[in-house]
């Protein structure tokens, strides 16, 4: 899907909620789970994103659940439904897809 890999200008990443103290203590926290090989940049993501979903990305968000990164990737579906679907920040692997059936979401071969 060629829309997940324009210019990431056009994604939002968003690294965390409470103000600009705890974004920044975020980020700083990303920054690190990066550098140390706990997380994929989002580049890797979203082309990972690009290879199985049909749908245009128009948020991305890491995050820390349960002990684990994840980067939240929200798509726009051609039928102008909204899905949310999870990934290991690690691994790449999808964890979840709320709003549609992984059926659904998922690139069908040309």
């Amino acid at each position: 899907m060629r829309s997940l890999l324009k210019p990431l200008a056009a994604a939002l990443l968003i690294l965390g909620a409470g103000g600009p103290a705890a974004a920044g203590d975020d980020h700083e926290r990303a920054l690190s789970a990066l550098a140390e090989g706990e997380v994929l940049p989002l580049t890797a993501i979203l082309a990972r994103a690009g290879e199985l979903l049909d749908g245009r990305m128009i948020e991305a968000e890491l995050e820390r659940e349960h002990g684990l990164w994840v980067y939240e990737i929200k798509l726009l579906q051609r039928n102008g439904r909204l899905v949310e679907t999870v990934f290991d920040a690690r691994t790449a692997e999808i964890l979840s897809v709320e709003g549609a059936a992984l059926e659904d979401v998922l690139r069908r071969p040309e």
